[in-house]
Formats: structure tokens, sequence, C-alpha cells
């Protein structure tokens, strides 16, 4: 494993630009995309994953990001998973973290409604 770690950090690079930001190429970004997501199959957060490889962990995440869309069509809606109900109000956890809570079903129809991008 380390070889490999040692591995993805050459490809990777360490140039940096006029601002000391580091300049990453499009193969390092690709090497350490493919090591991160066969590590995250093992268990590891993307966060561990960046540690390793010694870079930031919101760019380690908007690199996956950006894997995972590749060649994926823009979904309207994402998956919405419902938490737990009561007869007068539902609790939803959606996306990125958003919440809505304590609407009836009539509510959440029409606010999902007047969000759609139809007509």
């Amino acid at each position: 494993m380390n070889q490999k770690v040692e591995e993805v950090r050459l490809a990777l690079g360490g140039t940096r630009n006029a601002r000391g930001f580091r300049k990453f190429t499009s193969e390092g970004k690709a090497a350490a995309t493919s090591f991160a997501l066969e590590r995250i199959s093992e268990g590891a957060t993307a966060y561990e994953v960046a540690e390793e490889l010694g870079i930031n962990g919101w760019t380690m995440q908007r690199w996956l990001q950006n894997h995972r869309a590749e060649g994926q069509p823009r979904e309207a809606f994402h998956h919405v998973e419902v938490l737990a109900s009561t007869k007068a109000a539902l609790v939803l956890r959606g996306a990125c973290g958003v919440s809505v809570e304590g609407l009836s079903v009539e509510q959440l129809a029409k606010l999902l409604r007047e969000l759609s991008c139809s007509a």
C-alpha cells in the first residue's frame, strides 16, 4: 500500500502556481481519483485518502464528485429518503444535508411541484 501511495504522490507532482497553490496535472488527478476509489471501496473515507496523499480533503472530494459526474446526465432531483413519519408530518433528508421537517404530505407535494424545473 505504501508503495502505491508514493506512486500517486509522485504522479500528483509538486509544482506551485504564482499564488503558491499546488498545481496538479490531469494525469495526477486521475491517478489520485483511481487510488481514492480503490481505498474507499476498502472502507476508507475521502478525507483519509487525501491525508495519505498529502492533499486537501475538499480537493479530493471535488475530484471524486467530478469523476462521478462525467458522462452522466444531470438529474432534476436527487434520491430522497424518508427517515421518520407521523400522521401529521414527515421528516426528510436529501442530498447535501438538506432537511425538510414538519410538512404534511400535501405540503411536501406542493413544494416539490413548485421546485420542479418542468412547466
